[in-house]
Order: structure tokens, then sequence, then C-alpha cells
């Protein structure tokens, strides 16, 4: 016993020096995580005091985080005509972005719904959207779903529902809501709008909400009345325009997604989590994507394959899940 008691001492101080550096490791990390947070929240409290001082600083309240304080980007024309002045507006607390003044939803239901030109692009054409394949988000849902057993599925803005169509054909119980007299579909259950759907007291599985939420007045009402067709732990996917882009920081309100009366809603990352979390959602995954197929070798020659590479696109997909 005597001959190992040296190396019984020496073992003993090694792990001593190691609970010592572990206790220094792990205080100097919280004081880090401390600064780290302090730093984060005065460049908030930075920004904002610089546009307020710097002007171009307005009274309006975000529609996400309720914060006083928004600076005015520019004056954007709707997609037709230009019906009086628009500004386009973004937080300095949450950098969300959004089209003032815009109508109410109940104007809104109706402009959709008689494929009004101030929503409707003039080059839009109807029978090439009806016979359209999926669009990139709607792969992404698709993709993620078809390896599951069929459930239940309803969509907020099914358009001519190509989703629910694929969907259905492998055995799905899908349902959508659409405002539009042309997404009528005689074969799938297709309701006018949420409070209908509701009015069922069916309740889903999934729940859909691609490129919608930037349409309406008020996306927190909107998501909250349409999150109550989702069950408890129930998979929720959704996308919409990102406000922290490449091109929304260079060209501002001619950036290509600012179609006012069409879009008048612009997502940043704490925007988007604000807007889940008032809804009961959870966020699993966020990702900054520029649309773009990768189908062969010469994706990287296509500079947006890069913006999506490095995570500078213009829109957010994400998966949440209902509390």
């Amino acid at each position: 016993m005597e001959k190992h008691f040296w190396l019984k001492q020496v073992l003993l101080n090694i792990v001593k020096k190691m609970s010592l550096q572990n206790y220094f490791l792990n205080k100097y990390l919280y004081i880090f995580k401390k600064l780290y947070r302090f730093v984060k929240n005065a460049k908030s409290l930075i920004v904002a005091w610089w546009y307020f001082f710097k002007g171009g600083k307005t009274g309006d309240v975000c529609p996400i985080c309720c914060g006083k304080g928004a600076r005015i980007i520019g004056q954007p024309k709707t997609i037709f005509t230009n019906k009086g002045s628009l500004k386009l507006l973004k937080c300095l607390f949450c950098r969300h972005a959004w089209i003032m003044p815009s109508p109410p939803q109940l104007t809104l239901n109706s402009m959709y719904a008689n494929s009004d030109p101030d929503v409707f692009p003039p080059d839009c054409d109807i029978e090439k959207v009806l016979q359209s394949k999926l669009t990139i988000p709607e792969e992404i849902v698709f993709k993620s779903l078809k390896k599951y057993e069929p459930c239940s599925l309803i969509e907020l803005g099914s358009g001519c529902s190509r989703l629910l169509r694929v969907l259905k054909d492998i055995g799905w119980d899908v349902a959508g809501i659409e405002p539009n007299e042309w997404g009528k579909q005689p074969d799938l259950e297709i309701y006018r709008n949420i409070k209908d759907a509701i009015a069922k007291k069916k309740i889903y599985d999934i729940a859909v909400a691609n490129d919608v939420l930037e349409h309406v007045s008020s996306p927190i009402e909107t998501l909250k009345e349409f999150s109550k067709l989702l069950k408890k732990g129930g998979y929720f996917y959704c996308a919409f325009p990102r406000s922290t882009s490449f091109r929304a920081f260079i060209w501002k309100q001619a950036w290509r997604m600012v179609r006012p009366l069409g879009h008048l809603h612009f997502f940043s990352l704490a925007s988007a989590k604000m807007l889940m979390g008032s809804c009961n959602l959870l966020c699993k995954q966020i990702i900054a994507s520029d649309l773009i197929r990768s189908n062969n070798y010469l994706t990287f020659m296509n500079p947006m394959f890069w913006f999506q590479k490095f995570g500078l696109g213009d829109q957010w997909l994400i998966i949440a899940v209902k509390k």
C-alpha cells in the first residue's frame, strides 16, 4: 500500500485541480452568457435610440411585439395601382416589417374572394396556377409527411389544393380553407374561412399555412384562430417572407417581396418566434431559404444557391409543435 501512496496522492491532486478548473470554467461560462445577453439587449436599445435621434421614427405599434417605435424604410407601390401613400415600416425592437396603412381583414377577404387586382398581380394567370406543380414549401411538407402513416391535415390558404390532392392520393384525410371562388373543389372539403372550419368541431393532426400569414392584417389573430383546429402535440408547417434577408437589406422598399396589398408582413427571426409563442406553438425547426430546387450539377452557379447556403434567403420555413 505504501508503495502506491505517492501515486494515490498524485491522482488526488489531479482530481482537485480538474474540479477547480471545472468550477472556474463554469463560472466564466456563466459570466460570458450574462455578458452576451446584456450586450444583445443593449444593442437593441442602442439601435432604437440611434433611429430616435437620427429621425425617421414613427409612433406606430408593432403588430407582433407591440413595441412602440418603428422606422420608415420607404414608400412602396401596390401591385397594380398606387392608391394613396403606403409606408413600409420596421420595428426598432423585433425588426418585424409591415405595410401601413393596411385594410381590415374583412376587406382583404373580399378582395381575395373577388380576385382584386391589388392583391393579385396583373400578370397572374389563374389557369396556369391551377395546372402548376407543388411549390417548394409544399414539396417540403409533402416529403416530410409521406413517410408517416396517413392522418388528418388542414391547410390555410389551400389555393388550388395541390398539396391536398397529393396527400389525399396516399390516403390522408385532408381539408382546406380558401376564400377564393376558384379554390372550390367538388371532391375536397374546402371551407371559405376559419370560422366555418371551427364550426365543424373537428381537430386535425397537422396544420399548414404556407405563404399565408404575410397576406393577413393581423398574423397573430389569424394564427390563434387557425391553431384551434390543431390538436395538442400536432405539427404546424408554415412559410413567409424574411425581413432580415440579404435582398431586403439591399433593396429596402424595392425588395421583390414587398408587394402590397398582396404582402403586408415580413418577419424577422425574433418576430417569427414571438408569433409562434403567442399562439402556443413551439418552434422545432427554422430555416432561412431562397426557395430554389437543387436538382442538377449547375445549381452552384446560381447566386440564389449561395444565398440559401449561407442563410441569406428571402423566406422562413418553420416547423412548430402545439404545446
